[in-house]
């Protein structure tokens, strides 16, 4: 055939493939065989497949291929030769595949209908064709993708485009009759076999990273002989039942689930990262799995040793590092690794002049080293390297007792800037920080737990939060990350303010929402990266902060930005469909993943939960007027979002199912008609703010699609092969206001197994829970948001007028000699003190000093003994003794503190 220079037009096949014909004639194709498109012309025998609304072309030394989701365009060339292996080395959305006719097809590759891509692989016969989306990747890198063909199966594999190739199996299929005989054609290019009716067809991301595949080389070679055949290994994976064993742990019993139980059946996340510094500070420090500093965990390490004349790191693999803050939750990190049997101990702080946001921060470390005495093993030299590679040398010595110490400090984020301080100096700094971080933390810890990893755990978290918040320009702005998302995520800013309301932060969170309020537009607007629920939140989290604190002086001042915030809203919902499965509803931009206005119920439904509670707050304060018309409107809006539901509600092989987006079913058709991915991460946020009555059927068909559809892994929220635990928060906490408490808990330990690391609390985004791996976004604001509302509700809820006390706490935690305790922990009715005491396994003790400032309808106290016995009798200190309801104490219009002694006994 003719060789095309592909900075021309280039030739135009077929708008589809009708049929795998030989493109034209051709040799045997002699392997091994390597194909580059590097160059301006296409590599002989291959030919364009281009058809209208596509291109295929040279761009920059790579082979760009543009087409929307509903048409193929790509390369092809003749095949002919059986059991080979096919690798592309692909940038962006693309993928490789083997066609025996155009039917009959397997390929794998990345695609990207959001702004994140994932590996894919596809196999078609018979008329049946298995489309799999595996594990997120990075699609601008490259990567290398292949088929192997053996005599019995099919392997999806890949492997990393620059470096040693570690290949990695996606799946394997068994190698059917429909598959028998040399492929026809090896294709590279987007959307081999599609139909431009397809039902499932999704628009790619709306900032159109979707359309574009890469291509840079194709390489063919018989597949090995070993490779022939299935292995062991892959016939089970084929013919083994596929059980989650952490969610089978629910079915073992009525026991509740241990952390000890969700931990062991997979490993502890990789790449594990802290930072540490002073809250508020626009600048903090990393420390990462390898015990490098750094600014930034997408950036890479500004800082690290090196040790002795090999210039050794401080550890070579992060499994070899162990961690841990100051007594579990200060942020002073100490990291422990061992070489050539010498014990090193490295530990890191920040600390700025008077602990302030506004001046230099700089990085305090010591690093000893111990190998029992013996001074002629410790290293003589030692180093701080930098990303220059520019040394800083140090002056390492023994102490008489064998151990070396060395101390210094650096102006963050240059190592350059390092100075050898004495052992004296670096204690007199960490004091300062250490005393700085008790005092502010303990004005925020308002639980002491019998379970020291969860009671150190939310201690960390609330750090983490404070850490990634930045103080610009005096306002403190709530990022999800440091050095990485350095944004506000409006919604996640919302949920950040209501959680931290509970944990006794009322000024911290009025001086967030303040910098919110400078955000809003002249027409009552707030957007801030997400989208509609940006502002539903906002609303929300004003009238939230007053229900809360009741502060009326605080409300007044804001009841302006608030009416503005909801008069916008009234104002989308008049231009809103008059009638219709839309009807009432605001149409947007939903998040901040997909830009494309749409009908989305998660925003909606934020919105109107805005209106609802900023009627009761400007009630509340004497603005019966706006109350009136708010609450009214709240009560249109909330019809129209469930009649939406309902109207929208479709049947799918047999399931009933809500679409989140009711007239595009966009996100059911990129999770194929699953309760997984996109779809389960926002399914969960509608529960989040309880939205839906106990027994509303639209929440259960939600609940549904998790449990039963493949939206939950290991518990919680399934993404990507992996999990995004955080989403999983409305679940969990709709679960438990159900009574399904096992299920909350299995939920929240594998927070802690999967989603942070074990030993410093530090959560991530996303974690392949499988094998470790996580994404580098750790830690993670909205995931310690999503913590801290979780552990609160297990502890304390407002529930119907109700006060609820231990409804989710595990019953482990009732054993004997155990104490749960709140101190002035803030509640809709006010602050409210609990403590629960177990002399022994048939007594508890208890005190309740209730809210006074709204006193609650009834105060009800779960007691979940371990062995499962009831409540035999309780006696009050004052009052009426308390009612018994099986394992649940009511007290009704509590006004004063009580002492109770209780009595269990075990069942008949």
């Amino acid at each position: 055939m003719p060789i095309h220079t592909l900075g021309l037009p280039c030739l135009l096949i077929a708008t589809l493939l009708s049929a795998c014909s030989t493109p034209s004639a051709a040799e045997p194709l002699a392997l091994p065989a390597t194909f580059d498109f590097t160059a301006a012309e296409l590599p002989e025998q291959w030919e364009v497949v281009q058809p209208d609304g596509t291109s295929v072309a040279a761009k920059d030394r790579l082979l760009a291929i543009q087409s929307p989701a509903d048409r193929h365009a790509g390369v092809r060339r003749t095949l002919g030769v059986d059991n080979v292996t096919v690798t592309a080395r692909i940038h962006d959305a693309a993928t490789v595949y083997l066609a025996w006719d155009d039917r009959t097809f397997v390929g794998t590759g990345k695609i990207s209908p959001t702004p994140f891509a994932r590996f894919h692989s596809i196999d078609a016969a018979a008329g049946r064709t298995t489309d799999v989306d595996h594990t997120g990747c990075p699609g601008y890198a490259a990567h290398l993708m292949r088929i192997q063909l053996g005599q019995d199966c099919i392997r999806f594999q890949y492997a990393a485009g620059d470096g040693p190739r570690q290949w990695r199996t996606l799946r394997t299929i068994e190698r059917k009759a429909q598959y028998a005989g040399p492929p026809a054609l090896v294709v590279v290019g987007k959307n081999f076999g599609i139909a431009q009716n397809a039902a499932t067809l999704v628009p790619t991301d709306s900032v159109g990273r979707g359309n574009r595949g890469l291509l840079a080389r194709v390489e063919i070679e018989a597949t090995p002989a070993d490779a022939l055949h299935m292995n062991d290994d892959e016939r089970r994976w084929l013919t083994e039942p596929r059980l989650d064993p952490v969610a089978q742990l629910l079915a073992d019993g009525q026991r509740d689930p241990t952390f000890e139980e969700v931990a062991r059946y997979h490993p502890e996340m990789k790449f594990k990262r802290e930072i540490v510094g002073v809250p508020g500070h626009p600048l903090d420090i990393g420390t990462d799995w390898l015990g490098r500093l750094d600014a930034s965990p997408w950036e890479g390490p500004v800082a690290w040793f090196e040790i002795g004349d090999e210039r050794a790191p401080f550890a070579d693999k992060p499994e070899s590092v162990r961690r841990r803050l100051l007594d579990g939750y200060v942020p002073i990190v100490t990291l422990n690794s061992q070489r050539e049997e010498v014990d090193y101990e490295m530990t890191v702080f920040g600390w700025a002049d008077d602990f302030s946001p506004t001046a230099d921060l700089y990085a305090y470390v010591r690093l000893t080293a111990w190998a029992g005495g013996e001074t002629a093993r410790l290293p003589k030299t030692i180093a701080l390297a930098g990303r220059d590679h520019k040394q800083v040398a140090l002056a390492p010595a023994a102490s008489p007792a064998g151990a070396m110490t060395l101390c210094l400090r650096f102006k963050h984020p240059n190592p350059q800037t390092a100075e050898q301080i004495s052992e004296a100096e670096f204690e007199a700094a960490r004091a300062q920080a250490e005393r700085a971080w008790r005092d502010l933390l303990a004005k925020c810890a308002s639980f002491k737990l019998p379970d020291g990893r969860v009671d150190q755990a939310y201690r960390a978290w609330l750090a983490y939060s404070m850490l990634n918040a930045d103080r610009v320009d005096g306002q403190l702005r709530i990022h999800d990350g440091a050095g990485f998302y350095d944004l506000q995520f409006g919604y996640s800013v919302a949920l950040h303010a209501m959680a931290l309301d509970l944990y006794r932060m009322p000024e911290y969170v009025a001086d967030v929402l303040a910098a919110q309020v400078r955000l809003q537009k002249p027409d009552g607007h707030y957007l801030q990266e997400c989208g509609l629920p940006d502002h539903g939140g906002f609303t929300l989290s004003l009238a939230t902060h007053y229900l809360v604190t009741k502060d009326s002086a605080w409300m007044k001042a804001h009841a302006e930005p608030l009416k503005r915030a909801c008069e916008w809203i009234l104002a989308r919902r008049a231009e809103a469909p008059a009638e219709g499965m839309c009807r009432g509803l605001i149409k947007f931009r939903p998040y901040n993943d997909y830009n494309d206005p749409v009908f989305n119920y998660q925003g909606n439904i934020y919105c109107c939960q805005g209106l609802e509670a900023a009627a009761a707050a400007l009630g509340d304060v004497g603005d019966a007027d706006a109350a009136r018309r708010y609450a009214a409107e709240a009560v249109s809006y909330r019809q129209d979002i469930l009649d939406s539901m309902d109207a929208a509600t479709i049947v799918r092989d047999g399931v009933r199912m809500i679409p989140i987006e009711p007239d595009t079913h966009r996100l059911l058709k990129l999770t194929k008609y699953r309760g997984g991915e996109y779809y389960g991460l926002v399914a969960s946020t509608l529960m989040e703010n309880e939205f839906f009555a106990k027994d509303d059927h639209r929440a259960d068909l939600l609940i549904g699609m998790l449990e039963n559809r493949g939206g939950l892994a290991a518990g919680v929220c399934e993404f990507q092969e992996g999990i995004d635990h955080a989403y999983a928060c409305g679940y969990l906490m709709n679960r438990l206001r159900a009574g399904e408490i096992r299920k909350t808990l299995l939920g929240f330990w594998s927070f802690m197994a999967y989603g942070m690391s074990r030993d410093t609390y530090s959560p991530v985004e996303v974690t392949l829970y499988k094998s470790g791996d996580n994404h580098y976004t750790l830690p993670h604001t909205y995931s310690c948001t999503q913590q801290l509302r979780l552990l609160r509700c297990l502890l304390l809820d407002e529930e119907d007028g109700d006060l609820v006390i231990a409804r989710g706490v595990p019953s482990a935690w009732l054993e004997p000699s155990k104490r749960i305790e709140a101190m002035d922990a803030p509640t809709l009715f006010g602050p409210v003190s609990f403590r629960i005491e177990t002399k022994d396994s048939r007594t508890a003790l208890i005190r309740v000093d209730p809210p006074t400032r709204t006193p609650p309808r009834e105060i009800r106290i779960h007691l979940r003994h371990p062995a499962g016995w009831a409540i035999a009798a309780a006696k009050s200190s004052r009052g009426p003794e308390p009612a018994i309801d099986g394992h649940v104490l009511r007290l009704a219009g509590l006004a004063e503190p009580v002492d109770m002694t209780v009595e269990f006994a075990a069942s008949n």
